[in-house]
């Protein structure tokens, strides 16, 4: 029985030792246009990422919609795994795969952005789901500022 009381206390001080700190997302830092295409413009997103806690953790799956100068975009769509580490405050890439009809649709007022080496408004609203060990988080995303744009890096057409 005292075995029992024993193993049931130290288990109830790990719980409460555990407390998790707020993950903060800052805003974007940057946007790389990595790969245009035909039908699709790869954008590489820079967003800081503060993690204060003693737990590494993985981003599951995102739900952002993007918009730029006005535009709505589409979703991000996260096209490699992302894992934040412990007790860590870093820039992390994000890519986002957005369809060239879209960019179409919104004109030159699109292309343009994307082609200017000034400052282009930004947002991102939505969700971010993250997972460390068996527990999962949702942390609300909404960004609205205006970044620089970065080079074209491989322009292909």
């Amino acid at each position: 029985m005292k075995k029992i009381i024993f193993l049931l206390l130290l288990f109830t001080t790990t719980l409460i030792s555990c407390e998790d700190k707020e993950v903060q997302i800052g805003d974007i830092e940057g946007v790389k246009v990595v790969e245009m295409t035909k039908s699709k413009v790869t954008l590489e997103l820079m967003i800081p990422i503060n993690n204060p806690n003693n737990t590494k953790f993985k981003v599951t799956n995102i739900d952002l919609d993007i918009n730029l100068n006005g535009t709505d975009l589409g979703k991000v769509k996260e096209l490699k795994n992302i894992k934040i580490p412990a007790n860590s405050n870093e820039t992390h890439s994000f890519l986002v795969e957005v369809e060239f009809s879209k960019i179409l649709a919104g004109g030159l007022n699109i292309l343009g952005s994307l082609m200017n080496k000034g400052k282009t408004k930004v947002k991102l609203k939505g969700k971010i789901h993250v997972k460390s060990f068996m527990l999962g988080k949702t942390i609300d995303v909404n960004i609205d500022k205006p970044i620089k744009m970065l080079d074209l890096g491989n322009f292909k057409l």
